[in-house]
């Protein structure tokens, strides 16, 4: 396989995978599941505070943010999927 094969299908198969997210949290439980997810481990949330407290564990923190990281990647899919849905009925 080329590179350029090799970017193609990593292409493909992200919008794929974009396009699968929008459905699935397009529906009534996906939503619920999503609000879900950003309610437990919010994007914006502080990364060196827990409970409401400083917590200058790196590790911990650490954790936090890959907890975070997760639900943004699943927005990002989910409005990639959305955009590229919407571009294909225009």
């Amino acid at each position: 396989m080329t590179k350029e094969e090799a970017a193609a299908y990593r292409k493909s198969k992200a919008a794929a995978v974009a396009a699968a997210s929008a459905r699935l949290f397009g529906t009534e439980d996906g939503r619920l599941v999503l609000a879900d997810l950003v309610a437990k481990y919010a994007p914006d949330r502080p990364r060196f505070e827990n409970e409401g407290r400083f917590d200058p564990d790196a590790y911990r923190a650490a954790f936090r943010d890959g907890q975070s990281t997760v639900v943004l990647e699943i927005l990002a899919a989910v409005t990639a999927g959305n955009l590229s849905t919407n571009a294909t009925h225009l």
